[in-house]
């Protein structure tokens, strides 16, 4: 008897990086951990600057792939038939901190930042940047 995979990948997904691996779109079930492993972490796509950035795929093309690596390996789909994969690439132009948008969020506040100039006093010594 063979392997069953279990897989559901919804119709709109985004993505920050340019490759895109199928665990990034998919959800992935299988007995053999293994299998579960190398195929979220296998590429699907690769986006480059100068194309769109919103691009359409087939579960069927997916398919073929994982059979490139399993051949014997049964596939449930158990999402979409196509479905979108889109590149957003304003999260990396803009913050090049990882930590920025925690704070350009509004969410949490920004550290403190302690000075440690010797001509202050007791209430100066903690200030907010308002620098990143």
């Amino acid at each position: 008897m063979s392997e069953i995979l279990y897989m559901k990948i919804e119709r709109n997904s985004r993505v920050t990086h340019a490759d895109v691996r199928l665990g990034d779109v998919a959800g992935l079930e299988c007995v053999n951990r293994s299998v579960t492993a190398r195929l979220n972490a296998m590429r699907i796509l690769r986006f480059r600057e100068q194309e769109v950035k919103r691009y359409v795929m087939s579960v069927m093309k997916v398919i073929e792939m994982i059979h490139e690596l399993y051949p014997q390996l049964e596939i449930q789909n158990l999402g979409e038939s196509e479905f979108i994969v889109e590149y957003d690439t304003s999260v990396q132009k803009n913050h090049s901190n990882p930590h920025q948008w925690f704070y350009s969020s509004g969410c949490f506040p920004r550290p403190a930042r302690y000075s440690h100039h010797p001509h202050t006093d007791a209430s100066a010594l903690l200030s907010v940047s308002d620098h990143p």
